[in-house]
């Protein structure tokens, strides 16, 4: 348990940290066919800082941390599942003989952890992304 919740509180000071960071890239992505190609639409925005730039100046340095709450919440359901899964699914893929313990066992525990936590978060990256994307939001 002690794994899981220190997962959790990781994940969620790196999210805190990197939020910036993400809601620039997915601002970048949303128009960067159109501000590379300098095409109609275009804001002028020109890679990172120049995007990074543009937000804080037409919706205000919070702007910056848009789709915060989502991210945190998946940030802390996704680490603290996946490190609180891993161990009882090695437990029990080991106890059930459905591989000898080892090496692979511990591949399949994490990807197994990994696979069914990402898929119960999927929802909230959505969402965070939704939030980024639309400065009216």
């Amino acid at each position: 348990m002690d794994g899981a919740l220190i997962a959790s509180v990781s994940a969620v000071g790196a999210t805190l940290v990197t939020t910036p960071l993400d809601l620039v890239k997915v601002r970048m992505q949303l128009c960067g066919a159109t501000v590379l190609g300098g095409g109609e639409g275009s804001r002028g925005r020109v890679g990172l800082v120049g995007t990074a730039v543009d937000i804080v100046r037409t919706e205000g340095v919070p702007a910056l941390w848009r789709g915060t709450t989502a991210a945190v919440i998946r940030a802390a359901s996704y680490g603290g599942l996946r490190m609180g899964l891993y161990h009882p699914l090695k437990q029990t893929l080991a106890q059930t003989h459905v591989m000898p313990a080892g090496f692979a066992t511990n591949i399949l525990a994490g990807i197994l952890a990994g696979t069914f936590s990402a898929g119960v978060c999927s929802p909230l990256e959505l969402l965070k992304t939704r939030q980024q994307a639309h400065p009216d939001h």
